[in-house]
């Protein structure tokens, strides 16, 4: 098993027992970059989340045949000592691609880093993502 896969796994059972309790979307606004593993390919992302206080936002994948783009909406939630990510992304039909993908990940102690799973009926690998300086966006 994928060690990241193994590690959010364990986060996340560990979680189980603590209350969950809803993080403001606005401190996890900006500019995130990351990558999401399927077998031996990893696909880059970068991904906007909106300053509106709402958890939602962009997904631009960078591909050879093309950018791929979708929509996002997501929730942060504060378990225990834990924060975590769950985000569900929806293609918006670029290049046939019109399926929704679900992620799930822990955050760094910093919250400027993402590590988890997505899936994908049944499907899953691992991903990541870290928050960006906005001078670098």
């Amino acid at each position: 098993m994928n060690s990241h896969i193994l590690a959010v796994a364990l986060a996340l059972t560990a979680m189980t027992a603590a209350p969950a309790s809803a993080e403001k979307a606005s401190d996890f606004a900006g500019s995130w970059v990351g990558a999401y593993r399927q077998g031996d390919t990893e696909t880059p992302f970068r991904l906007q989340v909106d300053g509106s206080g709402q958890c939602v936002g962009q997904i631009t994948e960078v591909v050879p045949e093309g950018p791929r783009r979708a929509e996002f909406t997501c929730a942060v939630r504060r378990q225990g000592k834990t924060l975590t990510l769950q985000l569900a992304k929806t293609y918006d039909g670029t290049g046939g691609w019109s399926h929704r993908v679900d992620y799930f990940g822990v955050f760094s102690p910093s919250r400027d880093t993402v590590g988890g799973v997505w899936n994908l009926d049944g499907a899953s690998d691992s991903f990541w993502m870290r928050q960006r300086p906005d001078y670098l966006s």
